[in-house]
């Protein structure tokens, strides 16, 4: 679906999500789609390291859970004001 919506600018994801990782779904966009698309990365469980598919977690925006409104919109303005 991502494929077929031109100008995503920036997706959130989770680290834990069922059936898949939030680094699964990094490592398939960035590797089939042509976009330019920033991630930030969410956990209330984990912190970012290595994955087992190779993405290293540590290179990407990253918000432990829980977190107010507030610091999800200063991160994702912050990440937008860099892709511009």
């Amino acid at each position: 679906m991502i494929n077929m919506t031109p100008g995503i600018a920036l997706i959130l994801t989770d680290l834990r999500m069922p059936g898949g990782t939030g680094a699964d779904l990094i490592k398939i966009i960035e590797t089939t789609l042509k976009q330019k698309i920033k991630f930030i990365v969410m956990s209330g469980h984990a912190h970012p390291k290595i994955e087992k598919n190779g993405i290293d977690l540590s290179f990407y925006p990253f918000l432990k859970k829980p977190l107010s409104i507030e610091t999800l919109l200063e991160k994702v303005k912050s990440v937008l004001e860099v892709t511009e």
